[in-house]
């Protein structure tokens, strides 16, 4: 099942404290949201193991960035997942990604990759979609 919206994760981000970094941009935090299908065979329980031991730790390690699994327990997206990346800052996302709807990475992306590789490849053995280039949409909070 797929999601459409994405209302749920942006009332979830609100009050996500970020670690990194100045926010010198009046619209400054920004976050890309992906939904994750579960394979068939994925046991939900382990997946979800997975994303609290696993994932989430290891994107602690990327200056300005963190990742976060949710899922949808209640309305027509229940037991939707998503898979939500947190950028302190515009700045921050467009140093890893400085252009939309491309596969180029900056140096900084590619420097960061050996710390997160293996965690996302190990989200793979859940999901049906590949989370680096599945269909995305980034949002930028209007404060």
């Amino acid at each position: 099942m797929k999601a459409t919206s994405k209302i749920f994760a942006l009332l979830l981000l609100a009050a996500t404290p970020f670690t990194h970094g100045q926010n010198t941009e009046p619209d400054g935090r920004t976050y890309a949201v992906r939904t994750m299908t579960l394979k068939q065979d994925a046991n939900a329980m382990a997946f979800e193991k997975y994303a609290k031991e696993i994932l989430n730790p290891t994107f602690r390690q990327v200056p300005g960035v963190t990742a976060r699994i949710a899922k949808a327990d209640r309305g027509k997206d229940k037991g939707v997942y998503l898979l939500l990346y947190f950028y302190d800052s515009k700045a921050t996302r467009d140093h890893y990604y400085p252009i939309a709807d491309s596969d180029e990475y900056s140096k900084a992306a590619e420097e960061m990759t050996p710390r997160i590789e293996k965690a996302i490849r190990g989200l793979y053995a859940f999901v049906e979609e590949d989370a680096e280039t599945s269909p995305y949409t980034d949002y930028v909070f209007i404060e």
